[in-house]
């Protein structure tokens, strides 16, 4: 009885810690200005017409750059990656552990290391401050990443599924399709949920590549309400919990396939 007394404390001590932040940010985001440094903890004033000042604002103009900038890398990461990690999950490609050990390494190097690399890649091609420049630098960086994980999840798929739509007339292409892909369903939401998070979040990147007001993604325009001569920290905080909303609800929407077994009813 006392170690489940002790452990449901020990959560709610963890749940608190973890969740202190974001508590910060929903009462910054309510209270007045002239109230942010004299009411540290609950506002005198409560200010709901700060959740919709943003709105009012360039946030929809950010929202609709981030919103078009995650959806496209993700969609080219999956049109990308997915032949490859067949590739190298289900055919016999020579150096195929090679090539996963080098896709590991390439995560281990941070954006700021490229970036100016990447920049006059960028410019040279003429895709410097456009969205659609920046996908394909978002792409770049994170497909090592959705490829590895693909590969993953398509090795530990049986090769029997494969084989019995193929011996029932699928052709190789009709097979990974129809078959292998509906199994794999949980890895492929997985590396949507990764990649989609991974550009909703970036910001290196955006910052160094985009200059225009109307190019700029919500990570670097939020940027703009913590100027360095009037921060403007309650409507900062508000627009960074509209920017959370997204994420929120991706993530409620997928969490069914996250949980589903890899192979669950795949063999009759």
């Amino acid at each position: 009885m006392l170690a489940l007394v002790l452990r449901r404390l020990a959560l709610l001590v963890l749940i608190a810690v973890m969740g202190a932040p974001f508590i910060v940010m929903c009462l910054t985001a309510l209270k007045p200005s002239i109230e942010i440094a004299t009411h540290p903890l609950l506002p005198a004033t409560w200010v709901w017409d700060n959740l919709l000042a943003p709105w009012r604002d360039k946030l929809p103009l950010f929202f609709r750059n981030s919103l078009l900038l995650a959806t496209g890398t993700t969609l080219l990461n999956l049109l990308l990656a997915l032949p490859a990690a067949y590739a190298l999950a289900r055919l016999p490609t020579p150096g195929k552990k090679l090539w996963r050990q080098a896709l590991i390494a390439t995560q281990m190097f941070s954006p700021v290391v490229v970036v100016v690399s990447l920049y006059r890649l960028a410019s040279s091609a003429r895709l410097v401050d456009s969205l659609a420049g920046l996908i394909l630098v978002n792409t770049a960086y994170s497909l090592a990443f959705a490829i590895w994980l693909l590969t993953a999840y398509l090795a530990a798929v049986p090769d029997e599924i494969e084989e019995a739509a193929m011996v029932d007339g699928c052709s190789r292409l009709s097979a990974f399709w129809r078959v292998l892909l509906p199994v794999a369903r949980p890895g492929v939401v997985t590396t949507i949920v990764f990649v989609f998070i991974g550009a909703w979040n970036e910001f290196v990147i955006a910052l160094t590549f985009l200059s225009s007001e109307q190019n700029k993604p919500l990570t670097v325009g939020l940027h703009d309400y913590a100027s360095a001569y009037s921060p403007q920290w309650n409507l900062l905080m508000a627009a960074a919990l509209w920017a959370i909303v997204p994420v929120i609800a991706l993530f409620a929407f997928i969490e069914k396939h996250l949980a589903e077994g890899l192979t669950a009813g795949a063999v009759k």
